[in-house]
């Protein structure tokens, strides 16, 4: 009897309790899909949840009612105290209110436990930069580029804060947040603020070897041909040409070969079925789809003004057809007055050496050697056959 009446009781009990529970799980799922749903209920019956309390106070402060979000703010971190994005939001109601010191107050406390916590800090920064925190500003400038999250608007905010002055974004940037900051001024091609910082990283960042050849190919593309030649003749190939058998992967950066396929019209690549010497030539393979222009194979060379140089090589054809075949020149880079060119390769031959002599203008210090192919006139004009090249030398000569 005593058993039965006790299970009654708890029955009793449970039922009270899922009763009074069920409207609060009501309110949570309504709760759970803010902003999808608006509130049907008034904020007062929602006062308990601090997510309804910050999506009300967000919403009162983007209609330009401060005093109204402000109250929201504060009830939500009575709530919970280490809701942050409240936080900030309080801290944005207090400059509207011209409440400075509170947001200053705030904006500190924000800073102490959230130290090591990457999340807020785009946010803390532009609250920090607001209030004149300068200090607080650069600290999370550097957390979010160290962090590699927003780092490119991290940056942007940086120089816009010290109105472009790159010597002090240099001094404000941490030693290791320095190259993030070059490779996001070489993308805006920004060629005389990214060699300021490549001079301010420290001396073992100049050693990597990705980090060096990214920079000297951005150099030579933005037109700093005479810092690109210095970084690279130290760590130059003695035969005077960047792999100049093809036995590395070609990199088509910095003074690496560069080339290009075309589709249905030529190919470029590696290979080991034809070599001169070593493991590996260059083949070119022409599909005779097309009265092909070709000039998609080439070296940017660093050289010395007024020098004169001797280029060999060696190539091997099959079938080259057409009365245009396919021919070496030497340019100038931004310079006048180099421009040689080589025999024309035609037909099918076994590996043949070709030289090339050639001086120097004064006011050059980079040629062009590069492979090309004119269109022809002729009714069978299309371009067939296989090339392969290996084994180029570049040698220094006494003036001519």
């Amino acid at each position: 009897m005593v058993s039965t009446l006790v299970k009654a009781c708890l029955s009793i009990l449970l039922l009270g309790l899922t009763a009074w529970l069920l409207p609060w799980s009501f309110d949570e799922e309504t709760v759970r899909r803010i902003p999808v749903d608006m509130p049907a209920k008034s904020p007062e019956d929602l006062r308990a949840f601090p997510k309804a309390g910050y999506f009300f106070g967000h919403r009162a402060f983007l209609e330009g009612r401060t005093d109204t979000a402000a109250r929201y703010f504060e009830q939500v971190v009575s709530q919970n105290v280490l809701h942050i994005d409240a936080w900030l939001r309080r801290a944005e109601t207090a400059i509207s209110r011209d409440e400075q010191p509170l947001a200053r107050r705030i904006s500190t406390m924000l800073t102490q436990i959230t130290k090591d916590v990457p999340r807020w800090k785009w946010d803390q920064a532009l609250l920090a930069r607001e209030l004149g925190q300068d200090e607080i500003l650069t600290a999370n400038i550097n957390i979010l580029v160290s962090e590699g999250r927003q780092a490119n608007d991290a940056l942007w905010l940086m120089e816009t804060h010290l109105k472009q002055d790159i010597g002090a974004v240099i001094e404000q940037l941490l030693p290791e947040n320095r190259e993030p900051y070059l490779r996001w001024l070489m993308r805006w091609r920004r060629t005389e603020d990214a060699v300021r910082v490549w001079h301010a990283l420290d001396a073992d960042r100049h050693k990597d070897e990705t980090l060096r050849l990214a920079f000297i190919h951005f150099l030579a593309g933005s037109g700093d041909l005479s810092l690109a030649r210095e970084l690279w003749l130290p760590s130059a190939d003695p035969a005077g040409i960047t792999n100049p058998g093809f036995e590395e992967p070609i990199t088509r950066m910095a003074f690496d070969w560069r080339f290009s396929d075309r589709k249905d019209e030529w190919s470029i690549r590696r290979t080991s079925q034809r070599v001169r010497s070593g493991l590996k030539a260059l083949e070119i393979r022409f599909f005779g789809s097309a009265n092909s222009n070709f000039h998609h194979l080439y070296q940017l060379v660093p050289v010395s003004p007024g020098g004169t140089y001797r280029l060999s090589y060696w190539w091997k054809a099959l079938q080259i057809s057409s009365d245009k075949g396919v021919f070496v020149e030497i340019l100038g880079k931004d310079c006048h007055g180099l421009s040689e060119k080589g025999p024309m390769i035609l037909g099918s031959q076994d590996w043949r050496h070709v030289s090339l002599d050639f001086q120097v203008p004064e006011d050059c210090r980079v040629a062009v050697i590069r492979f090309r192919r004119q269109k022809s006139v002729r009714f069978d004009n299309k371009l067939n056959g296989v090339l392969w090249l290996d084994d180029f030398v570049l040698q220094p000569l006494e003036k001519l």
